[in-house]
């Protein structure tokens, strides 16, 4: 099969480039997940709000069950409670999102707007004249571009032999519970810096929480959280974090995992007839709640320059690269801040590793 453009991978970053590719385009996704499993990552942020009415998505989107986040409750610097929120935000509220039901929305529209290979595997690509030659696991396709939306592998990136740069070994240790949602906590998510790491909590539709902490791979402690049950024992030495739980009357389920929450990018997020989107050119910690809107933003832009490319409107994607260039350096200041605030912890193993990779 001949098409215009094939994006790799059918996350967040790949449907949004699907979404917003003309019509006239053939379009092909390849699907290289198994299934939608459970799994961290469920906040967006207010601006995500001009995003979905530009991909005209917004009412859909609305209708979802989403639950919204108003704000933000975190014990960061000296032991003080403080709390943000989104009163004066222009695009109002935030989001808290049932993250399997959000993504199987984004592939049911994707799928009006393109072919998907489901369930197969992105072997290799080579760019003969003028188009991509791909091998499937089980057939082979070509393309005149590609939008590499394949995550934090990114096989095709690797093909290439683009550099990615690690900057850090962040890991999330995460578990996901029921729970009676409290007045005194319903849309808002809480944060505490600890001396080895932080944690994360917030509330997911279905009356469910999440609870994550989030340090780096080396430290020997983070061998502890291989058992939800000290996880959550855990936790509860925190008064605060304690007192939460206890509020929502969380109940531990057998869903708990691990996963990468190091900051990557690529050396070049463009090439030859390619671009990568979302967490194949560039991933966040989890700090910034910015990865989903990322993958949301870059998938958007990437089919934009695409389209344009194709349309032969621009000779390359320089300003792709240095979009997403501008992205990685705002990104890094931010990073930069927030890890510095918690003067108290400072001397300590995790936070020295952090100051040491911004």
């Amino acid at each position: 099969m001949d098409y215009d453009v094939v994006i790799i991978g059918a996350g967040v970053a790949g449907c949004s480039a699907a979404i917003n590719l003309p019509a006239h385009l053939r379009v092909a996704v390849i699907d290289q997940s198994k299934s939608l499993d459970f799994k961290i990552g469920e906040s967006l942020p207010p601006a995500v709000k001009r995003l979905f009415k530009k991909m005209q998505l917004w009412e859909d989107f609305k209708q979802q069950g989403h639950l919204p986040c108003y704000g933000n409750r975190a014990m960061w610097a000296n032991n003080q409670l403080q709390e943000t929120d989104f009163i004066r935000d222009i695009d109002g509220h935030g989001w808290h999102l049932d993250r399997v039901k959000f993504e199987q929305w984004l592939v049911k529209i994707a799928h009006k707007n393109a072919q998907f290979y489901s369930k197969t595997e992105f072997i290799k690509a080579v760019y003969i004249a003028k188009q991509w030659q791909i091998t499937l696991k089980n057939e082979d396709i070509k393309a005149r571009l590609i939008i590499d939306a394949s995550g934090r592998t990114s096989p095709f990136s690797k093909r290439l032999k683009i550099q990615k740069q690690h900057t850090d070994q962040m890991v999330s240790s995460w578990l996901k519970g029921t729970e009676i949602p409290h007045r005194n906590d319903t849309g808002f998510s809480f944060i505490q810096a600890t001396e080895k790491g932080w944690w994360y909590s917030a509330s997911i539709p279905n009356q469910e929480r999440i609870l994550s902490f989030h340090t780096d791979a080396r430290l020997d402690h983070l061998k502890n959280f291989r058992d939800a049950k000290v996880q959550l024992a855990t936790a509860q030495q925190y008064p605060l974090l304690a007192e939460l739980l206890e509020r929502c009357q969380f109940q531990l389920t057998e869903t708990h995992g691990y996963t990468a929450a190091h900051s990557t990018r690529l050396s070049q997020f463009s090439g030859q007839a390619w671009l990568a989107a979302g967490d194949a050119a560039l991933s966040m910690d989890p700090i910034s709640s910015q990865g989903m809107f990322n993958a949301l933003y870059t998938g958007l832009l990437a089919a934009t320059q695409g389209q344009q490319w194709l349309n032969h409107e621009i000779p390359d994607f320089k300003q792709y690269h240095q979009s997403l260039e501008q992205i990685w350096q705002a990104y890094q200041q931010h990073l930069k801040y927030w890890y510095q605030v918690p003067e108290q912890w400072q001397q300590s193993d995790f936070w020295k590793l952090k100051k040491i990779s911004i």
